[in-house]
């Protein structure tokens, strides 16, 4: 029994050294693997981080421009409105948001233009502070409201493009519309820019050998 038992744990203390070492030479391996993954995903951000600022700055001057000339658009309909009081008729073809400019479709566009423009602006404004950080953290906010001001431009696209059909309309209507849809494409191109080229340091929770 003690000539057993000796042999036991004699060929456990074999298999647990063979174990270990068999982990030693695995793990540089993987550290290696890993250190490369992660070198050639930091390359890769530094070439998109250029093209993330100049998405971002075109991106910004076109929103702060749809904003202004949505802002000026709002103030003329409210100055040359109408009345509705006692007595008054109302106009043909009345819908909700009625604008003296533009045809039909310019009192829905112009709303949903401004609201793009003034959201698209403050995403940009938190871009130029990840830009500033490109960090894990600062991507996340970035790329989520990013996403929304895309949303709502491709929202104004839909509606410039109903505008459009209609005819009818002055040039700064015009430049709305043209700014609002090269932004459904170039807000789209900066959000999956910020995406593929974030790295930086990612909270993830380790556990040890014990499972503690």
């Amino acid at each position: 029994m003690e000539y057993i038992n000796r042999n036991t744990v004699q060929l456990s203390a074999t298999v647990w050294y063979s174990n270990l070492n068999r982990q030693a030479t695995a793990r540089p391996s993987a550290w290696y693997f890993t250190k490369v993954r992660s070198g050639r995903r930091k390359k890769m951000a530094d070439h998109l981080k250029p093209v993330a600022l100049l998405l971002l700055l075109l991106n910004f001057c076109m929103y702060t421009i749809i904003a202004i000339i949505g802002g000026w658009a709002v103030n003329y309909a409210i100055d040359q409105g109408f009345i509705i009081g006692p007595g008054l008729r109302l106009p043909a073809h009345f819908h909700p948001i009625f604008f003296p400019i533009g045809n039909f479709a310019t009192g829905f566009f112009v709303v949903f233009a401004l609201l793009a423009g003034v959201v698209g602006a403050a995403s940009c404004i938190v871009g130029f502070t990840h830009i500033r950080s490109w960090s894990y953290h600062s991507q996340q906010s970035a790329a989520a409201l990013g996403l929304v001001a895309w949303a709502l431009t491709v929202l104004a696209m839909g509606l410039a493009c109903q505008e459009i059909s209609f005819d009818r309309r002055n040039a700064k209507l015009g430049t709305m519309e043209a700014f609002t849809i090269a932004l459904s494409v170039t807000q789209l191109l900066y959000v999956l820019s910020i995406k593929a080229g974030g790295h930086g340091p990612v909270p993830v929770e380790r556990h040890n050998a014990l499972g503690r």
